[in-house]
């Protein structure tokens, strides 16, 4: 672990022994397992497998506190407004996680889901998925993509 990870640990724990259903604090649990457990990334696999749940968790939490936030949803969540990041950023989490466990289909759809909740794309989610669309070969994909940006 890094320095200062244990530290990092007991903090976001007793921000979930306080608030139970933080989506902030599951985000940032899940991102502890993603980056921190394996710097270096030997097991990458494993840290992804373990840091999903935790995003999953956060997401399931952030439903709960807000219903309209549904896995079906089509309107925008404003990036703006602070109460939506946490919850983006565990859904970002949440792809990368995904396409570094070798599940690059549910990855990418995660990804578009992202931009339709956030077209403004604050989070540089395009660029990653563009890069997923050519490795899966969908070179239509990306070229709608980047069309739609008019990158």
């Amino acid at each position: 672990m890094r320095k200062g990870s244990t530290e990092k640990l007991r903090e976001i724990l007793q921000a979930l022994d306080t608030f139970p259903l933080s989506t902030e604090a599951w985000g940032m649990l899940g991102h502890f397992y993603q980056y921190e457990i394996d710097p270096e990334g030997f097991r990458e696999k494993v840290s992804c497998a373990e840091a999903l749940k935790m995003y999953d968790t956060a997401i399931l939490c952030a439903r709960k506190l807000n219903p309209t936030w549904s896995d079906d949803r089509s309107e925008e969540l404003p990036w703006g407004e602070m109460g939506n990041r946490p919850y983006m950023r565990s859904l970002l989490g949440r792809a990368l996680c995904l396409k570094n466990t070798g599940k690059r289909e549910e990855a990418i759809r995660q990804a578009k889901k992202l931009l339709r909740l956030n077209p403004g794309d604050n989070q540089g989610v395009r660029k990653m998925l563009c890069s997923w669309f050519l490795e899966a070969k969908d070179t239509e994909g990306c070229t709608n993509l980047l069309r739609k940006f008019n990158t």
